[in-house]
This record gives structure tokens, C-alpha cells and sequence, in this order.
């Protein structure tokens, strides 16, 4: 599947940390999916978190093509601990971007938890796939 997102010049960019803990979560479910970007539904605010190697970007749901807000430029390698804070660039693209910044971070956190859990017990970069039973009868193949 392919899904092709747009962005303009940032309307505002800043120099901010994310939880050391939230940063070794996002790499790991990159690693179980093998590279390939990683969708996580933030419902509660109706966007969209797309995660790849390079930035996490947030899509509303409203103008689905458009990205609103991009993590990126992460700098682990600026950590002194391993519990530190990560620093990396939050960028917005519209003012709802700058309006929803803050309340971002910790339901991006909540929805990825959520994501980790229906997720957990199904092989790395794979589905897990649901055998269909007729009702009183043998799975349908």
C-alpha cells in the first residue's frame, strides 16, 4: 500500500526532548516491522501518527493528505544516560498544528500503547489472520 502525504514550508519548528522510554518504543516497533512505516490511529484526536526511519509525522483526520506536525532530526547520540530525554525537531505546518502540540505527546504515547498491546503475540512485521468459522461448521478456507 502507498499513501502519499504532502507538507509545506513549517510555519514554526523547536528544539524539544521526548521521553527516553516513548523514543525506545517507537524504534522498537520499527524493528518489528522490519523498516516499513508503522501506522498508529490516535483516536482520540482524530490524527494519524505515521512512523518511519527518518520522523514520526501526524496527519489530521479531517485533511487526510496533509501533514500537521513532524517529529524529527532525533539525536540520541546527545544523551549522556540511557534514561535521558531524547532532543529532537518538532516542526508545524499549520497553526492547528501548533494548537495540538501539546496534548501530542501524551496521546501519541496512549495510543501507541494501545497499538503495542492488540499487537503483542503476532510475529514481527506480520498480521495475524483470523480463520472465518461457518456457524456449526469446519473454518471456511
Amino acid at each position: 500500500m502507498e499513501i502519499r502525504l504532502e507538507r509545506g514550508e513549517p510555519c514554526a519548528c523547536r528544539q524539544t526532548t521526548l521521553p527516553a522510554e516513548l523514543f525506545r518504543r517507537i524504534r522498537h516497533q520499527l524493528r518489528r516491522q522490519q523498516g516499513r512505516s508503522v501506522f498508529i490511529p490516535i483516536r482520540s484526536m482524530q490524527y494519524l501518527a505515521v512512523i518511519d526511519e527518518e520522523e514520526v509525522v501526524f496527519v489530521d483526520g479531517m485533511v487526510k493528505h496533509r501533514i500537521e506536525i513532524a517529529w524529527r532530526a532525533f539525536r540520541p547520540q546527545d544523551c549522556a544516560a540511557v534514561g535521558d530525554p531524547v532532543p529532537f525537531e518538532e516542526c508545524h505546518y499549520s497553526p492547528a498544528g501548533q494548537e495540538m502540540a501539546p496534548r501530542l505527546l501524551r496521546e501519541f504515547s496512549t495510543a501507541l500503547r494501545s497499538f503495542e498491546e492488540r499487537t503483542e503475540g503476532t510475529p514481527d512485521g506480520l498480521a495475524a489472520v483470523v480463520p472465518l468459522i461457518v456457524r456449526g461448521g469446519d473454518p471456511v478456507p
